[in-house]
């Protein structure tokens, strides 16, 4: 599975390939096919090359020379290296009359994330200081998901507010299969009226305002959660936003009842990294790069999730990772 360039301020995908960029298969040191920009294809959207992603999915899942000549098949789709973004708003009133908001004193702001693998919820607290926006608060947020070691969590590199989040599937391993969804994906819920947060979010210096009825609060004399549990909805909000993110995935099928060589596999070819990410175009020597690897990138065992419907029929990771030792030939009905 590969990622794909994406604008680091609007995040839109970049879909016109490099001249030649694509992707080849290759087994025992010998190419057999290649997938390529320029290549000849009818159902291409300008009717005779390959020009962008969308054409190069196609054109792989359109091709049969790989079935009938190699016993290899290919299939192509954009359900890999998925990846939620994650946008955070921060804003002093509502409405027309809404303005950037900014921290009132240095102190902590309590979030949650879910929970641990372990089943324990993911209290988390994120060190802010006085006038911290929301693309400060991101920053620190960051900082904190990595810390637990169960998310990778990253800047995209232009709006500060919004940030990149993968999941783990080790210590070490991102989980780049298809199984990840967005609901993969914890809320990011900030608890701002907890004993835990002592960062002020109402605006430094708003005095005393009228609640109605004779009723006054005393916004800088409170504590932090007095004040945020006062001023919340009102006087400030608070919030995130998530979506999910998709990249390239190809997955080989061994179509005979030999063992393929193990060096066979997919590389990226020569030219990438307008459209797909690759760390190395050495045909040689990347085949091993973007392979789903069970317990690594993929997790090792998926259990159902319910005992009737979708939930039961789970796609499990030998949908994408399998041996062929473990594929059998099935049942008829």
């Amino acid at each position: 599975a590969y990622d794909i360039v994406r604008n680091a301020t609007t995040l839109a995908e970049t879909t016109t390939l490099l001249a030649s960029e694509g992707v080849e298969l290759w087994r025992n040191d010998i190419k057999l096919a290649d997938f390529k920009q320029g290549a000849a294809y009818s159902g291409a959207a300008n009717g005779t090359t390959v020009t962008t992603l969308t054409d190069l999915i196609n054109f792989i899942n359109a091709d049969t020379s790989t079935d009938s000549g190699y016993n290899i098949g290919l299939e192509a789709q954009k359900d890999g290296f998925n990846k939620a973004v994650y946008s955070i708003s921060y804003l002093y009133s509502t409405g027309a009359n809404a303005t950037a908001g900014a921290v009132s004193n240095d102190g902590l702001l309590n979030f949650t994330f879910g929970n641990y693998r372990s089943g324990a919820s993911m209290d988390l607290q994120a060190d802010v200081s006085d006038g911290n926006t929301a693309a400060d608060l991101a920053a620190t947020i960051i900082t904190r998901i990595n810390a637990t070691g169960e998310y990778t969590a990253a800047a995209t590199g232009g709006n500060g507010n919004v940030f990149y989040v993968t999941k783990h599937v080790s210590a070490s391993g991102l989980d780049r299969s298809p199984d990840i969804t967005l609901s993969s994906f914890p809320a990011l819920t900030f608890v701002t009226d907890s004993n835990s947060t002592t960062a002020s979010l109402v605006k430094e210096g708003r005095g005393s305002v009228s609640l109605g009825s004779n009723v006054a609060f005393n916004f800088d004399t409170g504590t932090a959660s007095e004040v945020n549990g006062q001023g919340e909805g009102s006087e400030f909000t608070l919030s995130s936003t998530k979506s999910l993110l998709s990249g390239l995935r190809i997955t080989l099928t061994n179509n005979t009842g030999v063992i393929l060589p193990t060096a066979t596999g997919i590389t990226v070819g020569a030219v990438s990294n307008r459209v797909i990410v690759a760390a190395s175009t050495n045909a040689d020597s990347s085949i091993t790069q973007g392979l789903i690897v069970a317990g690594t990138n993929i997790a090792s065992y998926e259990a159902r999730t319910g005992t009737t419907g979708d939930n039961y029929w789970n796609e499990g990771t030998a949908n994408y990772v399998a041996a062929f030792s473990e594929i059998s030939s099935g049942t008829s009905t």
